[in-house]
């Protein structure tokens, strides 16, 4: 019982000591990319102009720094439109 006790403790802090990364599915990216465009409502392209920026300058850092994952996924973020 112990055992499985301990178990379970160090499977839940190792999925909670993951990375965070932004990755972000093709069709969320979409999503993005087309309200950002959207110069009807200015709110909404505006915040996600702001998430956009945000998750590049993540990314871009994280480049930088030489995450290949990173340098894949802003790729990815150039090939949207």
């Amino acid at each position: 019982m112990k055992r499985s006790i301990l178990i379970l403790l160090v499977c839940i802090t190792l999925i909670g000591c993951g990375e965070k990364f932004p990755f972000t599915s093709d069709s969320k990216k979409k999503e993005i990319y087309e309200t950002m465009m959207n110069f009807e409502n200015e709110e909404k392209a505006e915040k996600a102009a702001e998430e956009f920026q945000k998750i590049l300058t993540e990314l871009q850092q994280r480049a930088y720094n030489g995450d290949d994952k990173a340098m894949k996924e802003l790729e990815k973020w150039g090939k949207i439109n």
